[in-house]
């Protein structure tokens, strides 16, 4: 067995001291990355939830907006069809324009909510009967609380059909 002198003993106390400030250093970069990584994460989810509100809030729009198309090929009138379905008359005229709101979870509401539908009734009279055209618009009037895409436009579709006498 060897002797263990004074000197020996300070350098082997010098050493383990170095080896603990590389492990200390090791743990601090490794905790620095894992926080970065963490933030990084994090504002993956977020984005991901936000841009499935996007879809939902976009998908609501079509299928509104071709619930009311459907509804319209199958009428004998548009007007008849969108006052059925609590829509307001705004504009008189050759063109009619025909307004209907709905809340953040397009549930229908009585004044302007954060979605409107407008459909815009154009009809044209002839000979053997008359045409009917509608443009349909789906569109966000009110940014959503806690973020997301401003007001605009989701969906837009058009439907005509002709009514013979």
């Amino acid at each position: 067995m060897p002797i263990m002198t004074g000197m020996n003993i300070i350098m082997d106390i010098d050493r383990s001291s170095r080896s603990f400030r590389i492990v200390m250093i090791e743990c601090i970069l490794m905790f620095g990355v894992f926080a970065v990584m963490s933030v990084v994460i994090a504002k993956m989810f977020l984005s991901a939830d936000h841009m499935s509100k996007e879809a939902v809030s976009y998908s609501q729009a079509v299928i509104r907006a071709e619930n009311i198309a459907e509804r319209l090929k199958g009428s004998d009138s548009f007007e008849t069809v969108l006052v059925e379905l609590g829509m307001k008359k705004v504009v008189e005229g050759d063109r009619n324009l025909y307004q209907g709101y709905y809340g953040r979870d397009w549930e229908p509401a009585k004044d302007r909510g954060m979605y409107e539908i407008t459909v815009d009734v154009e009809k044209t009279s002839g000979s053997l009967g008359n045409l009917e055209k509608a443009e349909i618009v789906a569109a966000r009037v009110k940014k959503p609380a806690g973020g997301g895409e401003a007001a605009g436009i989701l969906c837009s579709l058009n439907v005509s059909k002709f009514i013979y006498n």
